[in-house]
């Protein structure tokens, strides 16, 4: 059994709780490729939270970051969802970037 460490753990959770986020979002859109986008970013995260180095799950951030504010532009998504994600995200950016 490998040792996972505190700040793994922690990362690993806050990863998982961003992609449920994102899963809740993609299914009340209209949009079946974007929702489609959504819900592949969120699984890239969890499987880079777990499995990826640092860097990876910063780009995945910056990309979930990007996604999320097109839709929020172009109305798909509530920009107080926005908002939320974008806490969620910047949060998580520092905890890697702590644990680095």
């Amino acid at each position: 059994m490998e040792f996972v460490s505190e700040d793994d753990n922690r990362i690993s959770q806050r990863a998982f709780a961003l992609g449920s986020a994102l899963f809740r979002i993609s299914g009340r859109l209209g949009r079946r490729t974007f929702s489609e986008h959504l819900e592949n970013r969120a699984l890239r995260l969890l499987e880079t939270s777990l499995l990826g180095s640092d860097s990876d799950v910063r780009r995945e951030l910056g990309a979930i970051n990007e996604l999320t504010r097109l839709g929020a532009e172009v109305g798909l998504i509530h920009p107080r969802n926005r908002l939320t994600i974008e806490e969620e995200v910047r949060s998580l950016d520092a905890a890697v970037a702590e644990r680095a």
